[in-house]
């Protein structure tokens, strides 16, 4: 549902994330909605295991939310590029996953 670019936030020095709601959306009122919802609720978040986040907002048609970036893979590509994971690393994973899950709601 969107794009995610690298950028460097000037005022504070440091990389964040920004997901941009493509502009096929932008007209959408729903898919803006749901797009900024999903901003404030990671904003009522604050987990090691949840991405924090840092803004959410528009500039004329284009919606953004700003988060964490952490440096890094995702599950998905870490099973495309290593295969089976090791039952030990499965486990941790999945504990990590759980106790965000855990914390949000």
């Amino acid at each position: 549902m969107a794009e995610v670019y690298l950028a460097r936030q000037i005022s504070l020095k440091r990389d964040v994330a920004i997901k941009i709601l493509p502009s096929k959306f932008s007209a959408n009122k729903e898919y803006i909605k749901r797009f900024r919802q999903e901003g404030q609720a990671a904003a009522k978040l604050n987990h090691p295991n949840i991405v924090a986040a840092v803004d959410v907002g528009a500039v004329g048609q284009r919606h953004y939310f700003v988060m964490e970036y952490v440096d890094g893979t995702d599950v998905h590509e870490l099973l495309k590029e290593k295969g089976k994971l090791p039952e030990r690393r499965a486990l941790e994973i999945i504990h990590e996953i759980a106790l965000a899950l855990q914390h949000a709601h």
